[in-house]
């Protein structure tokens, strides 16, 4: 996956929740201590938006990432992920996202 660039003021659209919040309020996930990029084991901060390799390169997802090596703007190369992340769609996100809204687990 790689992060997407200019997203960082973006917020989910119809409520006051920050994209971690939205992701622990959609169904039984847990949100990692540690962020989704392999071997990193800086603590994940944030949701980062990325495309993820092997989907629709038009969708979106959250990822739990760490906002101080990996979800900044400057990093847009594709990077190798933890296996097991789950992805949540963020271009349909608002407070009523649900199981059923093309959740993706990164294998």
């Amino acid at each position: 996956m790689r992060n997407v660039s200019g997203t960082g003021g973006q917020r989910p659209r119809g409520c006051s929740h920050t994209w971690k919040q939205l992701y622990l309020r959609s169904g039984e996930r847990q949100w990692p201590y540690n962020c989704c990029i392999m071997d990193c084991m800086e603590r994940a901060d944030g949701g980062g938006h990325v495309l993820v390799e092997g989907q629709r390169r038009d969708v979106v997802y959250i990822v739990p990432m760490c906002n101080r090596r990996h979800n900044t703007a400057q990093n847009l190369e594709w990077l190798p992920v933890v296996h097991g992340t789950v992805a949540m769609p963020a271009d349909n996100a608002d407070s009523t996202v649900d199981e059923d809204s093309s959740w993706c687990v990164i294998a």
